[in-house]
């Protein structure tokens, strides 16, 4: 089967009168076999974001589903590195490299975020 990954982003400013925006739609193959959807509760500490049988991934989709609290994300277990502040309700869609171990951590309390990935 072909396209079986579909990726959608739409983005939109507009203040004062001016607009600006741009829209990506894409359709891939699966060449692996495994996706992955779940919701975690994310802690105070750094650990990797949990992909349970995925052996590889290439796409990920990170969203914080709490009213509250932010939750960053790093590409080391201790915090350095960090490429994402994922405010309440903000969300981010990574194409990342295969290898790659990605980490995560709330605030100031534990919280929920839904996690979705697929094989390359």
């Amino acid at each position: 089967m072909a396209n079986e990954k579909q990726s959608g982003i739409n983005f939109s400013v507009t203040k004062n009168g001016l607009r600006v925006a741009d829209v990506l739609s894409l359709s891939e193959d699966l060449s692996g076999t495994d996706y992955y959807a779940k919701s975690w509760t994310v802690t105070t500490s750094w650990v990797a974001i949990p992909l349970d049988a995925l052996a590889s991934f290439d796409l990920i989709m990170v969203k914080n589903t709490d009213a509250t609290n932010y939750v960053e994300l790093a590409t080391a277990n201790d915090g350095t590195h960090k490429f994402a502040k994922l405010t309440p309700g903000r969300a981010c869609f990574l194409p990342v490299n295969s290898a790659s171990t990605l980490y995560w951590k709330a605030n100031a309390a534990s919280c929920v975020c839904g996690v979705t990935a697929t094989e390359p």
